[in-house]
């Protein structure tokens, strides 16, 4: 198991072996989605792909792209009365160091090549016009190679493919930190690719973070309010 929440991930060590007789061994990531309510299912079932669906051929389209993420396998979904109940997606294992969140969640004392490289893989993704929706600290795996790092995007199954413009490149980076060091490297390199004031990119990013920030406590007010109107 490695992730049981609203969706559970578990791995699989998976042995076969090839036409050549040689036995091969891989590991295989297995991601069942939350049910979706009936009328999510229906909507999923006739007019909008389903989360397995989509992780599975943006997975392919990012790789054609040269952007890390998941070896995509394969995703399946099972229909009840015209409606998706559930579905899986299927894939090889990432193996990796550690997460850009265990940068993240060193404050001041993060590493901050480390998150130099992560916003130079950031902007090379919008150079690319692909926006991960979902660009949150737990989304990002990373692998060391010497001084350099390989990054990996996982949770994939809310992407855009559009042009990125300044702002909306910026704003990308509003989920990851709130420190104040952190916003101001990654402002500073940014603003270093895009050839633009580093002043005006911190601002911008500090203004989406608060904005952020705002939203997620607001959301937890909500939930927290929900909760006692019904007894729980």
């Amino acid at each position: 198991m490695l992730h049981n929440q609203r969706n559970v991930v578990k791995q699989f060590t998976v042995s076969y072996t090839i036409a050549t007789g040689t036995p091969q061994t891989t590991t295989v990531v297995v991601k069942s989605f939350k049910i979706p309510s009936p009328i999510q299912g229906w909507i999923y079932a006739h007019w909008r792909p389903s989360k397995a669906k989509r992780s599975f051929e943006y997975a392919k389209k990012l790789q054609t792209l040269g952007i890390n993420t998941h070896r995509p396998l394969a995703y399946t979904e099972n229909f009840v009365k015209g409606k998706l109940r559930e579905s899986y997606f299927f894939s090889e294992l990432i193996e990796h160091d550690f997460t850009i969140r265990d940068i993240l969640n060193q404050g001041d004392h993060a590493d901050l090549d480390i998150i130099r490289q992560f916003t130079a893989f950031t902007y090379a993704m919008h150079q690319k016009n692909v926006l991960h929706l979902d660009h949150s600290p737990g989304n990002t795996l990373v692998k060391k190679h010497g001084s350099t790092y390989h990054f990996f995007i996982v949770d994939i199954n809310r992407m855009q493919f559009k042009k990125v413009d300044l702002r909306t490149g910026l704003k990308n980076f509003a989920r990851l930190s709130n420190n104040l060091t952190i916003i101001k490297c990654i402002a500073d390199c940014y603003a270093e690719y895009k050839q633009t004031e580093s002043e005006t990119c911190y601002r911008l990013l500090r203004q989406y973070q608060l904005q952020e920030s705002q939203l997620r406590a607001r959301k937890q007010r909500m939930k927290c309010i929900t909760k006692k109107l019904l007894g729980r």
